[in-house]
């Protein structure tokens, strides 16, 4: 029987992995291409490619958990560079990394100190687009009226004050006022259309105004 120490243990294990996979698949989806970039300014700025004291520092509004995904992966590009991290030593090489962001971009800051000399790397890595929400759409069919003879145009008009909702409809006989009755449209009022030749077959129509 699993006690609860080990429990604990299971659960602490777990949250770590799952930590883990987050930073690692937020770094890969968006830090691996700046990173490269600005690692290969970086060494260009050392005399060699060898140990080196890396700080790192966020002055931005990233999240803890990015924050670290980026470091994972400069770490990573270092060490594929041939840059071994170290404890700081005297006479050494020294990397501060700073994290900072202007309107548009992120800010990658590097300073290089070697001995005297001290150089600044920087890097312009473009803010992620954040992702538009898109609202649902639905479309419902609902029959709204029906007759014999062919609908050429519909129009719903407003309600006045105190007045229940109208609508037009004008059809190869005529125009006709329907009003909703609360169990469906009823005809109230028609005007017949007259015409001294006979309507085509294809018959069009638009209510407007």
């Amino acid at each position: 029987m699993v006690g609860p120490p080990f429990r604990s243990f299971l659960l602490n294990v777990f949250l770590l992995l799952l930590i883990l996979t987050y930073v690692s698949a937020l770094r890969s989806q968006t830090f691996d291409v700046p990173a490269r970039s600005f690692v290969r300014k970086i060494v260009t700025m050392m005399p060699t490619r060898g140990p080196a004291a890396l700080s790192f520092r966020n002055a931005s509004a990233l999240s803890s958990a990015e924050t670290a995904a980026i470091r994972l992966t400069l770490e990573r590009e270092l060490r594929g560079q041939g840059v071994a991290i170290v404890e700081p030593a005297p006479n050494g090489i020294e990397i501060t990394i700073t994290i900072a962001e202007s309107l548009s971009h992120y800010l990658w800051v590097a300073e290089v100190r070697r001995g005297e000399g001290n150089d600044v790397v920087i890097e312009e890595v473009a803010r992620p687009q954040a992702t538009k929400s898109v609202l649902p759409i639905s479309i419902e069919k609902r029959l709204v009226i029906e007759q014999d003879h062919p609908i050429v145009d519909i129009r719903l008009l407003e309600p006045g004050a105190g007045h229940t909702p109208a609508m037009l409809v004008l059809d190869s006989l005529g125009l006709s006022l329907y009003e909703d009755t609360g169990a469906g449209w009823k005809q109230t009022q028609t005007v017949a259309i007259q015409s001294s030749k006979p309507w085509p077959r294809d018959l069009r129509g638009r209510l407007a105004g």
